[in-house]
């Protein structure tokens, strides 16, 4: 919200993708010491980056060269994801997913000025509340 429009996109793919790769490495390494037998984290890893490749493939082929809509497609992308995981698992993931969508796409329609700042709330703030609301109920 506050650096250059032109730094923005980058900053956030970058500051993602170091996110990203720090939680595949806590989850990793957090499995390998805990006495709970966990599923295989790699399927669900290249369920994440073939969304991403998707993704990518979407930026060339159409040439979207605006960050905001680059923005909201890897926000839109992170909602299909949610919702598919919600069908095959828990209804709640998929409901996550239903209200990323409908504020992401409310953001850049309505406050365009503020989509950013409204990005790093959803992509943020609702996946990691969602994320320990379902860590620490059970589901």
């Amino acid at each position: 919200q506050f650096l250059p429009h032109d730094y923005i996109g980058w900053a956030w793919a970058a500051v993602s993708t170091l996110g990203t790769l720090a939680m595949v490495w806590v989850g990793v390494h957090a499995t390998r010491h805990s006495s709970v037998k966990a599923s295989p984290w790699w399927p669900f890893f290249l369920y994440w980056w073939g969304l991403g490749a998707c993704d990518i493939l979407l930026i060339w082929v159409f040439e979207i060269d605006d960050h905001a809509q680059i923005g909201l497609l890897i926000l839109l992308t992170t909602a299909l994801g949610y919702v598919q995981f919600g069908a095959l698992f828990h209804w709640f993931i998929g409901a996550v997913g239903i209200l990323i969508a409908a504020l992401a796409i409310a953001a850049f329609l309505l406050v365009p000025a503020f989509f950013y700042l409204a990005m790093a709330i959803l992509g943020g703030g609702l996946l990691i509340a969602s994320g320990l609301w379902i860590v620490y109920s059970g589901k």
